[in-house]
């Protein structure tokens, strides 16, 4: 190698570093030795969600909860409640199906055929969301919550595809299943 340059191979969701590269260079410096022991070179650990993502994606549960919570606690309101609490899950079931198509544009593992289905699939989460807005709540509730549940299949599938970490899996499934668990609560408020 000249000029005492390490060599890496580079994708975008992957960062692999020779150990001749090492040997080369000397001792990786601590940024590089993260790299080398995570998930796709992104700088994220393989076993833990980093800290922003936990925050944001735990925080986003917080409407969800005071929501549902609130359907329940102000039983004169609890309709407005339920209509926001809707609202609220349209708008973040959109938003996960647009990761799929971020991934399919990313991911250089993807062949085709999987990279059609992701783009499919990406826009097929607002869809839903759109129609969930257009029935009663309780109906729309039941919507959302199928299609939270569908696009954890879909993530599934997207894994075996894509260079994604290993904590992304686990933490969708809590997401989506306490977003599920409050949107059909919620829907029940005003039936009880």
């Amino acid at each position: 190698m000249e000029g005492g340059v390490a060599a890496v191979a580079v994708c975008p969701l992957k960062r692999v570093t020779t150990h001749a590269a090492r040997s080369e260079a000397g001792s990786l410096d601590r940024a590089d030795k993260m790299n080398v022991q995570t998930d796709g070179g992104t700088g994220m650990s393989a076993k833990r969600a980093p800290p922003m993502v936990a925050w944001l994606g735990y925080g986003g549960l917080l409407p969800f909860i005071a929501l549902m919570a609130a359907s329940f606690l102000d039983p004169p309101r609890s309709g407005a409640w339920q209509q926001g609490l809707l609202n609220y899950g349209a708008v973040i079931l959109a938003f996960v199906g647009a990761l799929h198509w971020g991934f399919a544009m990313g991911s250089v593992q993807m062949d085709d055929g999987a990279r059609g289905v992701s783009f499919a699939w990406s826009v097929a989460p607002a869809l839903l969301a759109w129609l969930a807005l257009l029935l009663d709540p309780f109906a729309g509730s039941a919507l959302l919550a199928a299609g939270f549940a569908a696009h954890y299949v879909q993530d599934r599938r997207l894994v075996r595809h894509a260079s994604l970490p290993s904590w992304y899996l686990p933490l969708r499934l809590r997401l989506t299943v306490v977003a599920a668990l409050c949107l059909l609560l919620g829907s029940f408020a005003s039936r009880g």
